[in-house]
């Protein structure tokens, strides 16, 4: 299922290119644009580890732009 625009048939990943088996990473990005679009059931069926790696990447971004933050209110 291409969704969109995401998902064709073909891969660069080497492990699933040479084994044929997908590895731990295989989907996420798919999986991340599901789950941003509320598609939350095809989100982990395109990797399960979504539910593990969205909200590390929400609980980074949100770090970095306190950060920035506080950054900018020193310079001033």
């Amino acid at each position: 299922m291409c969704y969109n625009g995401i998902g064709s048939s073909e891969t660069i990943c080497i492990i699933k290119n040479t084994t044929g088996i997908n590895c731990i990473g295989c989907g996420i990005t798919r999986a991340i644009t599901s789950l941003l679009n509320g598609n939350f059931y095809s989100a982990i069926n395109y990797n399960i580890s979504v539910v593990i790696v969205f909200p590390l990447i929400i609980y980074i971004w949100i770090k970095a732009l306190i950060q920035s933050i506080q950054n900018l209110s020193f310079i001033n």
